[in-house]
């Protein structure tokens, strides 16, 4: 996650300005870290399908609670457990459901693995810096990857979401709805 996070980090302090950072899925975990570090940096997160953890929560405790995703029990790990990688048949029902015929094969074709150790590690939050920075979410309603119902909960938990938006499509709106999702970027 660290690694993950000095990326970020370093791509933020290279900005002579303060950034808006977009995080989907599990990059929601690595742009709350980030603004904890860099609250005075940051002028706001937008969270789209992603999750958005509060302190000492890491992705795999958050994903436990999601009864609606279709990858907890469709992974395939590596034999030391350092990477895994969605089943490839359920991959395209699990996180593009809606998107194109060809989409859907190109996904499949170039999915990879991914490493594990960074779905266990916790983000470390406070109020006097995470709690600063204002928040945006974009829920995608069809989800199978993150769980609408998981969405609304994270939302919730953090009680300091300043708006939300809601689109009908599975985890990848940018892909299957990019103009409204722009729309809300730019706004």
């Amino acid at each position: 996650m660290q690694s993950y996070v000095e990326a970020v980090t370093k791509a933020v302090l290279n900005y002579p300005e303060k950034v808006i950072l977009v995080g989907h899925s599990m990059a929601g975990i690595v742009v709350s870290q980030v603004a904890e570090n860099l609250p005075h940096r940051i002028q706001r997160l937008v969270y789209i399908s992603a999750y958005l953890p509060q302190d000492g929560e890491d992705l795999l405790s958050l994903s436990k609670q999601d009864s609606e995703s279709l990858i907890g029990f469709n992974l395939e790990f590596a034999p030391d457990y350092s990477v895994a990688s969605i089943k490839k048949e359920v991959l395209a029902e699990a996180i593009c459901a809606d998107a194109s015929e060809d989409f859907k094969t190109m996904l499949v074709q170039y999915h990879k693995a991914e490493p594990t150790k960074p779905l266990s590690e916790a983000v470390h939050l406070t109020d006097a810096k995470f709690g600063l920075v204002e928040k945006w979410y974009i829920h995608s309603t069809n989800d199978k990857a993150v769980g609408y119902k998981l969405q609304e909960q994270m939302v919730q938990a953090n009680g300091k979401i300043a708006r939300t938006f809601l689109l009908a499509t599975s985890h990848l709106p940018f892909v299957v709805k990019a103009q409204e999702v722009f729309k809300i970027l730019i706004s």
